[in-house]
């Protein structure tokens, strides 16, 4: 997915809510540290941007969904060229 565009911003905001909401579930118990896994490719100044973004989103949507999901959230930012998903990782406060 791209962040080109404001329409990226909104499918991307779309795509974390539906995450949310299948991580919040008791079906997904097992599943949520890899449902709310976010990375981005791009360490660059939009990439840091778009983790800060998404940080600050479901820091404020966890408030409001079950204590079970808090702390199953965590954020790469993988520099440009790297395909793995060895880069810096981050962990919301």
């Amino acid at each position: 997915m791209t962040m080109k565009s404001l329409s990226d911003a909104v499918r991307l905001r779309n795509t974390l809510i539906a995450l949310l909401e299948e991580a919040n579930t008791d079906c997904a118990a097992g599943d949520r540290i890899d449902l709310l896994s976010i990375a981005v490719a791009g360490a660059g100044f939009a990439g840091v941007e778009t983790l800060a973004s998404i940080n600050d989103f479901l820091k404020h949507s966890l408030r409001f969904l079950s204590k079970s999901l808090r702390g199953s959230a965590s954020f790469n930012a993988n520099p440009p060229g790297r395909r793995d998903s060895s880069g810096t990782q981050f962990r919301p406060r």
